[in-house]
């Protein structure tokens, strides 16, 4: 079979061009094009033949594919292109965040009688779109093996605090001040104010997860909206480089990772926030009161190290048994015949 997979030419995140050498060595590159990059690379070990495309107007003829997936990024240029596809490839669209069920059931009439499903990164993201009249597979998201389950050299942590600062830095970096705790931060765009850290290659994140204690998360950004993550690719990769999370209870945490190797904070209430819908603002999460409910969760892992201890283990295991070879089978299962 021939897969093609469309990641769009997000140039404003890459410091290198799409390739999953550079995925792996080079930096800019989230957890959102983990999944098509990792799933065509582990199909073409396969035997498979596959295309990641960033330009349509460069990709082999539409008729040459017999499965097609674009990343959420639904724009007039991609449904176009997908309409030219033979009217048995199979299309799917593999949702790694939520995409709003106007966007997905027009697509759905427009495709006609071609295969038409949804591949969801997560059962919180399945839940989302379970009432449309349309096939949803959940493909979980995993890490690299390679690069995270690898022998550590490092023998010591330092206690150190890693938030994606585009997702709550500010509030980390407050809790960092306030408990005396030294903040690093990281990010996969390679530019812009919110930077503060040089965008990372995956073993370069590895090297720096690996010397930290504990990553908060806050999720909120300064206008108050808070990122419900869908799946979370940043918790999975810290768990697995020995880092205890430490992040609020909402969105996809309970679905997806063990209750006993992260842990959540309940947020504070908010009018009208629902902290598992798809989208919610909670300015609450901006307060004093959140970063003091911060800081008490981290002092409380401090005051007992043998629960931190033990959550650090639990949440190695954990992530090191859900790895993308792991997701491949589950797509296999699925598509690949």
């Amino acid at each position: 079979m021939h897969f093609g997979f469309y990641i769009p030419d997000h140039a404003h995140c890459r410091v290198l061009p799409l390739s999953y050498e550079n995925y792996l060595n080079g930096a800019g590159f989230s957890g959102t094009e983990a999944a098509l990059l990792e799933i065509s690379r582990g199909l073409e070990l396969q035997g498979h033949r596959t295309t990641v495309i960033q330009d349509l107007t460069r990709a082999p003829h539409a008729n040459t594919f017999d499965f097609f997936t674009p990343l959420f990024f639904l724009s007039p240029e991609v449904k176009e292109w997908i309409r030219n596809l033979r009217q048995d490839c199979i299309v799917a669209v593999w949702l790694h965040c939520y995409v709003h069920h106007d966007v997905l059931c027009e697509m759905k009439v427009s495709l006609g009688e071609r295969p038409f499903s949804l591949i969801a990164v997560s059962e919180t993201v399945a839940r989302h779109v379970k009432d449309l009249d349309i096939p949803v597979h959940v493909v979980p998201n995993g890490i690299n093996k390679e690069v995270w389950c690898a022998a550590s050299g490092v023998r010591s942590k330092q206690h150190v605090f890693i938030a994606t600062f585009e997702r709550g830095g500010a509030v980390a970096a407050i809790v960092a001040q306030k408990l005396g705790k030294r903040l690093t931060t990281a990010s996969y765009y390679h530019g812009g104010d919110l930077m503060a850290n040089k965008s990372l290659s995956k073993k370069e994140l590895r090297r720096l997860l690996e010397t930290s204690d504990i990553f908060v998360y806050p999720l909120v950004l300064p206008s108050g909206v808070v990122h419900h993550d869908t799946y979370a690719c940043c918790v999975h990769e810290a768990m697995a480089a020995g880092v205890v999370v430490v992040t609020w209870d909402v969105a996809c945490f309970r679905d997806i990772y063990p209750s006993d190797a992260i842990v959540l904070v309940p947020p504070l209430e908010y009018p009208g926030y629902n902290p598992f819908a798809t989208h919610g603002k909670n300015p609450a999460l901006l307060s004093p009161e959140a970063v003091a409910r911060l800081c008490d969760a981290v002092v409380a892992l401090d005051r007992n190290p043998v629960r931190k201890e033990g959550i650090r283990e639990r949440a190695r295991t954990w992530a090191h048994a859900h790895t993308w070879d792991d997701s491949v089978v589950a797509f296999g299962n699925l598509f690949a015949g």
